[in-house]
């Protein structure tokens, strides 16, 4: 486990989420620092040696109890502060709405192509055709790049490949699961998803550093 989820981990187990992140606050932290008297040297000469915020507030949570701490902050500058982070809860939640639309319209990219490939709908015959996979990798690609828009291309290619995926998987297993289509849909979907996954980490891996705000 890293360092920073570590740290993570210890301060949620002393304060909870809302308070931790009014803490974390700069301007609440300088005012936290001053007013438990940390000398500004000593404070400087941390933060250059790379000590995170996280690793300060917990320090200051080994002297002082959360309760403690929250009474010290000015009642103006707590209520502003938690304003703000209510505020950004809010647009996370809003946020996180909008992601299942995209959602959804990967999963049908990925599964109405499969359950044809399975033979699921008769009427509509079994197997699969260049349209039907085009129709996969098409509609799963651009709900990829819909959820992930600031990595649109490497979400297109791993959500497309990965719905490809499954209904190439799901034209073998056909034979094998005739009239188990639920449970053929599922051992479908498995290896795309693998696919997915390893192609989305392999694309954006260069991009990954560890989380700095604790």
């Amino acid at each position: 486990m890293s360092n920073a989820a570590t740290i993570l981990l210890e301060l949620l187990q002393k304060v909870d989420a809302e308070r931790l992140e009014v803490f974390l606050d700069p301007h609440v932290m300088l005012h936290l620092l001053e007013t438990t008297g940390t000398d500004g040297d000593a404070l400087r000469t941390r933060l250059e040696g790379g000590e995170k915020p996280g690793a300060l507030l917990l320090s200051l949570l080994e002297r002082h109890s959360a309760d403690e701490l929250w009474a010290m902050i000015p009642e103006e500058l707590r209520e502003h502060t938690l304003g703000k982070v209510r505020a950004q809860s809010a647009r996370t939640e809003k946020d996180e709405k909008k992601k299942l639309a995209p959602m959804v319209l990967g999963l049908v990219g990925a599964i109405l192509p499969t359950m044809i490939a399975l033979g699921t709908f008769p009427e509509w015959g079994s197997g699969t055709s260049f349209g039907w996979l085009l129709f996969a990798g098409v509609v799963s690609g651009a709900a990829g790049a819909w959820a992930k828009p600031n990595d649109r291309l490497a979400a297109a290619i791993a959500t497309a490949a990965g719905s490809v995926v499954s209904v190439v998987t799901g034209l073998l297993i056909a034979p094998y699961v005739s009239g188990f289509y639920r449970l053929g849909v599922l051992a479908a979907l498995a290896p795309g998803a693998l696919v997915m996954g390893l192609l989305w980490l392999g694309l954006t891996w260069h991009r990954r550093t560890e989380p700095a705000s604790f």
